[in-house]
């Protein structure tokens, strides 16, 4: 169960890094 949930938390910081990843490469395309 444990495991379980760390791997969501991990998932979790994935996506937010891509989003961040994301939102910089249209901040710079912008640019």
């Amino acid at each position: 169960m444990s495991k379980l949930v760390s791997n969501a938390v991990c998932a979790k910081r994935i996506l937010y890094e891509v989003k961040c990843l994301g939102d910089s490469i249209k901040n710079n395309i912008t640019m």
